[in-house]
């Protein structure tokens, strides 16, 4: 029984889910590469294009996350788009980190950028706590990945406390690029972030 639990789920995908979830993505991808250029013509600082760059390699943390949160990815039926580690991932799977990092850490740290209040921040992090968990019922709903082992506190099959740690992870890092920015002297927020 033991082995079982822990045992990687080994599975196929319908190709026709992963046609239409890597055009998805590609359309998402588009829109926050053409928002990042327009916020960055608009803020007059390469901010949003620097954010938009380092969401590319965020895909890198990508097998280290599957392998501690106990998530796996179809086995068949996807394209695959970059292999990690011994860890082929769809090619979905690329361009939901890229948008993914670079929409939600931009829009925060422009909204640091424009001043933030403590109250703002704690519904700002709840609001991204819920369009987590709602925006990862989708996918697995449609078995583009799914979580495995013991994992309590589900919803739609997604682990709740991942909402929590993706929440962080999004908002720690927009306020260290803001702290970066400001330590390096070449603060963004000396710019009309509105634009």
């Amino acid at each position: 029984g033991e082995d079982k639990m822990h045992a990687v789920p080994f599975y196929a995908l319908s190709p026709t889910v992963d046609y239409w979830a890597t055009l998805i993505c590609l359309a998402f991808l588009v829109v926050t590469v053409a928002n990042c250029l327009w916020r960055a013509r608009a803020m007059q600082s390469p901010l949003p294009i620097i954010i938009l760059l380092g969401s590319i390699g965020t895909i890198a943390l990508e097998p280290m996350v599957d392998v501690l949160g106990s998530l796996v990815f179809p086995n068949e039926g996807v394209r695959i788009g970059i292999n990690l580690m011994g860890r082929p991932m769809p090619i979905y799977i690329s361009l939901i980190w890229i948008f993914y990092w670079a929409g939600g850490v931009l829009f925060v740290t422009e909204m640091i950028l424009k001043g933030v209040t403590l109250n703002r921040w704690m519904i700002t992090g709840l609001v991204f706590v819920i369009l987590a968990v709602l925006i990862e019922t989708i996918p697995i709903h449609y078995g583009m990945w799914t979580y495995y082992n013991v994992q309590p506190l589900r919803f739609g099959g997604f682990p709740l406390f991942w909402g929590f740690v993706n929440t962080s992870a999004v908002m720690g890092t927009a306020a260290a690029i803001v702290l970066l920015d400001r330590l390096l002297g070449n603060p963004a927020s000396q710019r009309d972030p509105v634009g």
